[in-house]
């Protein structure tokens, strides 16, 4: 009986051995820290989504302590109460962010304290942390729907779209291999063009360069001081000249003037000539009496010619004058 009570004591003792170290091997596994010291921090959240007491925290991914006391203030807030273990919290600042997320895509929840960039001091007990609410997949799940249908209605607009422009003239225009060649010729000439205009801005530069220089006709109008002097003078001179046509032509219109004058109211021959009909008609018989005098003198002189007494000087004055002529031809 005694040996058997003893095998029941060390039975027992085993077991309650084997629980404690298989509560202390999933405590040390799961990285808890409830019973150790640390920094206690609080964090205020609407929505915890599934965080629980004796979460892990991790700060910038690295194990930083737990959750150890989550309490609902109101409908909307709930504050959970971090224990952040000495050697983490040298480095943690009171303007740091702390939000829920997931260890792995389906894994525990855990508490992800960022650093943000910043002058602060570093945190204490009681201190309070800005906080992010998460995105769950509760929220995303609709925008993500939204998505698809917007992806579906862009998929079907732009089938639409291939589908015009491939049944398209501009398509036959780019399968059609004489476009090609045209549009290749097209972008020859376009090239011949480009070099034909960059030398004619060499030319011109050079014609710039010459003009500036006082070179070539050009530019001994624009730079020959001197030459400018002499196109000065002349102008000069032609503008005397003007002046001496302006005062001879005024002299000319008052000297017109004055015959006119004359002619109209003056007692002189002019006048007499020019507006007496009766002398105008005098003038007119005494002319046609002198032509008629003459006629009759040149008759006679040609009879003159025929008389047998003054043939021989006729003939003498014609030998002389063919002579003269000879002698002209001949130089």
């Amino acid at each position: 009986m005694k040996t058997e009570g003893n095998n029941i004591k060390l039975g027992i003792f085993v077991m309650c051995g084997l629980a404690i170290l298989v509560i202390t091997l999933y405590l040390v596994g799961e990285n808890k820290n409830n019973w150790g010291s640390g920094i206690e921090v609080k964090i205020q959240f609407s929505d915890l989504d599934g965080l629980v007491e004796g979460d892990n925290v991790l700060y910038a991914g690295m194990a930083a302590g737990s959750v150890k006391k989550i309490q609902i203030l109101k409908d909307t807030t709930i504050e959970v109460t971090l224990l952040v273990n000495n050697k983490t919290g040298h480095f943690i600042k009171r303007n740091s962010v702390a939000t829920i997320g997931s260890e792995g895509l389906m894994g525990n929840k855990v508490i992800n304290i960022s650093p943000v960039a910043g002058n602060a001091d570093l945190i204490k007990d009681g201190d309070y942390l800005a906080s992010r609410q998460p995105i769950g997949i509760e929220q995303m799940l609709p925008k993500l729907s939204r998505i698809g249908d917007n992806v579906e209605l862009v998929s079907g607009v732009l089938k639409n779209t291939v589908l015009a422009l491939d049944s398209s003239q501009l398509m036959k225009l780019m399968k059609d291999s004489n476009t090609a060649k045209q549009l290749r010729s097209s972008l020859t000439n376009a090239q011949l063009t480009i070099q034909n205009t960059a030398e004619m801005t060499a030319v011109f530069r050079n014609l710039a360069y010459q003009t500036k220089n006082g070179k070539g006709a050009l530019g001994l109008l624009v730079a020959d001081s001197g030459f400018a002097h002499v196109v000065s003078k002349t102008m000069n001179q032609i503008a005397d000249a003007s002046h001496n046509v302006n005062e001879a032509s005024l002299k000319l219109n008052n000297t017109a003037s004055n015959i006119n004058d004359e002619i109209l109211h003056g007692k002189g021959m002019l006048n007499l000539l020019l507006t007496d009909s009766a002398s105008a008609g005098n003038i007119s018989k005494s002319l046609l009496n002198i032509k008629n005098g003459t006629d009759g003198f040149n008759q006679n002189m040609e009879a003159l010619k025929h008389n047998f007494l003054f043939r021989g000087y006729f003939r003498k004055q014609q030998k002389e004058e063919a002579k003269q002529l000879n002698k002209t031809g001949a130089q």
